[in-house]
C-alpha cells in the first residue's frame, strides 16, 4: 500500500475516533459525510459503532442515519443475503434534507434488491436521481461527498434489472465525482462497473478503455475490484486466452463482492476444463438455495445463471439434463422481453441444438438474433448458431463470423467446423486455441430420443414395469431393456427415477 494513502486512512479512522470520544457529533457527522467510502473499505465495524453512538437529538434532526445503520449492516452481512431495513416515505422540507431523502432511498433499493425485489429496487433508485435531479445546485454540491457511493447503489439496481442505460449513467456520474473527491475506492468500483456492462455486451474497446482508466496499483479492496476484475477476465475467454482469465479468476478467490455471484459464475463456466464442471454445477446449487428464489429467477442473474449451466452441461455431454436446468429456473424467468430472456432463449437454442433438435434450437436463435442487435455478444452467437444449423455454405458461414471476428469475440466462433475457422485469418495462437475446443466436440451421446425410445419412456412414466412395457409393445423384455439403456444415455442418468424425473419436467413423456 502507498505510504500517504495509508497514512490519510489512519489519519481518518483516528479522526472519527477521536471526535466520538470527545462528543463532538458536528464534526462526527462531518467527517462520515466526507470520508464515507473510505470507512466503508477500511472499517466497517467503526462505521457501524459510529452511527450507533449517535445521540437522539442527532438522529432526530437528520434522519439519513437510521437508514445508513441499516446500509451498513447490509454490508457487514457476510452471504449478502437480505437484512432488514427501514421503509419510510422519503422526507422532504422541513421533515428532513436532500441528504436525508437519498440515504433512505438508497438503503430502501439495496435492501429490496438483496431480497430479490428488483422492480422495487429500481423503483427507489429512480426515485432518489428524480430527488438529486430537482434539487438546488447549492444543496447538491453541499452533499457531492455522500453521492458517489449511492450512485453505484442505485447504477446497480438498474444494471440488475438489465437497464443498461441507467446503470451506466449512475455510474458514470460516480465515477466523475469520485475523481473530483478524491475517492479512489467508488473511482475504481464505478469504473469496474462500466467496464463489465460493456465487456458482457461485446462491446470490448469502451471496456478496455474504461479499464484503462482504473489504478491497479491502488489500495482498493477486491469486494470493490469485482466488476473489473471479471469484465478483465472475461475478455480474456473471449480471445481464448483461458490461463489470463483463470489467473484474474483466482486472483478474486472468494472476495468477490456478494451481488456478483452469477456473473463469477458465467466467466467461470466458460473457461471450466472438464474436471472442474461438477465444481460449478455444486456452486450454481448453493447459490440458488441460499439466495430468495427471486434472485435465481428473475433478472440478469437469471440470464448468467442459465448460460452457466448449458454450457458445463453441454461439456459433460449432457444437454437434456440442461434443458432440465433451465425449467427448473421457473416459469418467470422466461417471461417479458427483457435483457435476462434473450440470454434464457439463447441458453436454450444452444441446448436444444447440441440435443439435437434443431427446429426448436433455430426458431430461438432466430427470436435472440432479432432482438439482440443492439448487443455485439449475444447477436454474434446466435447469428453463428444460425448459420451452422442451417448449414450455410462456408462463404456464408465466413460471413457470419466477421462481426465476432472485428468484435474479438472469438470464443463464439467454436460453435463452426474446423474448416471454417482455418480461413478466417486468425492469429496462430487463437486458431489453434479454437481449433482444439472445436476438435474436442464429440458427436453427442445424448441426441434426440426416438419415437419409440418416447414411447417407452412414457410406459415408464406411468410406473410400468419392463415386462409390462414389453407386453404393451408386443416386444421382448430384453429389447425394453436395451432401449431403457439408451434411453438413460441420451437423458445423461442411470436410474429409472432420474429419468422419470426428467421426462415429467421437460414433457417427454407425451
Amino acid at each position: 500500500m502507498d505510504g500517504t494513502m495509508g497514512e490519510r486512512r489512519t489519519a481518518i479512522t483516528d479522526a472519527v475516533r477521536e471526535a466520538v470520544s470527545a462528543r463532538r457529533w458536528d464534526a462526527v457527522v462531518l467527517l462520515l459525510e466526507h470520508n464515507w467510502s473510505v470507512l466503508i473499505a477500511e472499517d466497517l465495524p467503526l462505521l457501524r459503532d459510529t452511527i450507533a453512538s449517535l445521540p437522539d437529538e442527532v438522529r432526530r434532526a437528520q434522519p439519513r442515519w437510521e437508514a445508513a445503520g441499516a446500509y451498513v449492516a447490509h454490508l457487514m452481512s457476510s452471504s449478502g443475503s437480505a437484512v432488514a431495513y427501514r421503509d419510510v416515505a422519503p422526507r422532504t422540507g422541513a421533515e428532513g434534507g436532500l441528504l436525508d431523502v437519498l440515504t433512505e432511498l438508497t438503503s430502501r433499493t439495496a435492501g429490496r434488491r438483496s431480497a430479490g425485489r428488483l422492480d422495487e429496487a429500481t423503483q427507489a433508485a429512480r426515485l432518489a436521481r428524480e430527488a438529486l435531479d430537482g434539487a438546488p445546485d447549492a444543496e447538491r454540491v453541499a452533499v457531492q461527498y455522500s453521492l458517489p457511493h449511492l450512485m453505484v447503489q442505485w447504477g446497480r439496481s438498474h444494471e440488475l434489472v438489465g437497464d443498461e442505460r441507467s446503470a451506466l449513467v449512475e455510474y458514470t456520474e460516480a465515477h466523475d465525482l469520485g475523481v473530483i473527491t478524491g475517492d479512489a475506492v467508488i473511482t475504481s468500483h464505478a469504473a469496474g462497473r462500466i467496464a463489465w456492462v460493456h465487456a458482457v455486451a461485446g462491446r470490448r474497446l469502451p471496456a478496455e478503455q474504461w479499464l484503462d482508466r482504473i489504478d491497479e496499483t491502488a489500495p482498493v479492496p477486491l469486494r470493490y475490484r469485482t466488476g473489473e476484475i471479471l469484465a478483465r477476465a472475461l475478455l480474456a475467454a473471449d480471445v481464448v486466452d483461458f490461463a489470463a482469465a483463470r489467473r484474474h479468476l483466482d486472483s478474486l478467490g472468494q472476495q468477490a463482492h456478494p451481488d456478483s455471484w452469477a456473473e463469477q459464475l458465467f466467466v467461470r463456466s466458460l473457461v471450466a476444463r472438464p474436471s472442474e464442471v461438477h465444481d460449478v454445477l455444486r456452486e450454481s446449487q448453493q447459490h440458488a438455495v441460499s439466495k430468495p428464489t427471486a434472485l435465481s429467477s428473475r433478472g440478469m442473474d437469471v440470464g448468467y445463471l442459465a448460460l452457466s449451466l448449458v454450457r458445463v452441461r453441454v461439456l459433460e455431454r449432457r444437454p437434456l439434463r440442461a434443458l432440465a436446468d433451465l425449467t427448473d429456473l421457473g416459469p418467470s424467468a422466461s417471461g417479458g422481453g427483457t435483457r435476462s430472456s434473450v440470454m434464457l432463449e439463447l441458453a436454450t437454442a444452444f441446448a436444444e441444438a447440441a440435443q439435437g433438435d434443431a427446429a426448436s434450437a433455430l426458431r430461438r436463435a432466430r427470436s435472440v438474433a432479432r432482438r439482440a442487435s443492439a448487443r455485439p455478444r449475444w447477436c454474434a452467437m446466435a447469428d453463428l448458431l444460425l448459420a451452422v444449423l442451417r448449414e450455410e455454405p462456408d462463404d456464408r458461414m465466413r460471413e457470419a463470423a466477421m462481426p465476432a471476428v472485428a468484435d474479438r469475440q472469438l470464443l463464439a466462433l467454436q460453435v463452426l467446423p474446423t474448416r471454417i475457422l482455418a480461413t478466417l485469418g486468425l492469429p496462430a495462437r487463437e486458431l489453434q486455441a479454437l481449433l482444439a475446443l472445436a476438435g474436442s466436440r464429440e458427436p453427442s451421446p445424448t441426441g434426440a430420443l426416438t419415437p419409440r425410445e418416447r414411447t417407452v419412456l412414457a410406459h415408464l412414466v406411468r410406473g410400468e414395469t419392463t415386462e409390462g412395457i414389453a407386453s404393451a409393445l408386443f416386444v421382448s423384455p430384453n429389447t425394453v431393456k436395451t432401449q431403457l439403456r439408451s434411453i438413460y444415455r441420451k437423458l445423461g442418468v442411470t436410474r429409472r427415477d432420474e429419468a422419470v424425473e426428467i421426462a415429467r419436467d421437460l414433457h417427454l413423456e407425451t
